[in-house]
């Protein structure tokens, strides 16, 4: 009986395995898998590169540059704060300026008419003197409020703005409308005449006190 042997692939386990030449084909089969089997078995293993275990992750240089970004970022964002609550103080400022103009102009224009027309009078709600029609000369009155509201004819502790109201000349015809300019400014204690207080805004209105 004629027989070959195939020596193992490992040189460092050399075996041998034989099969007759003249086996069934089950016995060959079962001779090939077994030689595979062993082969596979015995195979080194292949080590990952390191380069391909570098890639998983950031370098230094990658978190250094999103670190210096997020603080850029941060600075941009704490510098803006100071500039957003200015923003809105002024914008509360400004409101309660305007609605303070808003009644005093109500107040002006719903005061009753004289008899005979055209004589000086007082607003019902914040006392102001409106001249006698016409006007010959300028006339000032100054109020303050506090930020609840209320108002006084002098400066006190908490005062926060100041109405200025202007009656300039308005002619010599009598039938002419009553002229009136109404300015708010803050702080209080600030003059409004300042070029450049902490805030004011004013208005113009015409009165009919005809």
């Amino acid at each position: 009986m004629s027989s070959y042997e195939r020596p193992f692939f490992a040189p460092s386990r050399v075996e041998s395995l034989a099969v007759a030449a003249d086996a069934p084909l089950a016995a060959r089969r079962a001779f090939l898998t077994g030689c595979l089997w062993q082969a596979m078995s015995s195979a080194p293993a292949v080590p990952i590169p390191l380069q391909r275990l570098r890639r998983s992750g950031f370098s230094l240089v990658e978190v250094t540059l999103a670190l210096g970004v997020a603080a850029f970022c941060l600075v941009v964002v704490f510098g803006l704060i100071p500039v957003g609550m200015k923003s809105n103080q002024a914008a509360v400022e400004q409101t309660a300026a305007s609605g303070i103009l808003s009644a005093v102009i109500a107040d002006l224009r719903a005061t009753p008419a004289t008899l005979p027309q055209g004589q000086q009078t007082a607003s019902q709600q914040f006392a102001i003197t409106i001249p006698a029609n016409p006007v010959a000369a300028t006339q000032t009155a100054t109020l303050y409020f506090n930020e609840s509201g209320e108002y006084s004819q002098t400066l006190g502790a908490d005062s926060r703005y100041r109405l200025t109201v202007t009656f300039p000349p308005n002619g010599t015809n009598a039938k002419t409308a009553t002229f009136v300019n109404l300015k708010v400014s803050w702080p209080a204690a600030a003059d409004a005449s300042q070029p450049q207080p902490a805030g004011s805004t004013q208005i113009f209105a015409a009165l009919d006190r005809n």
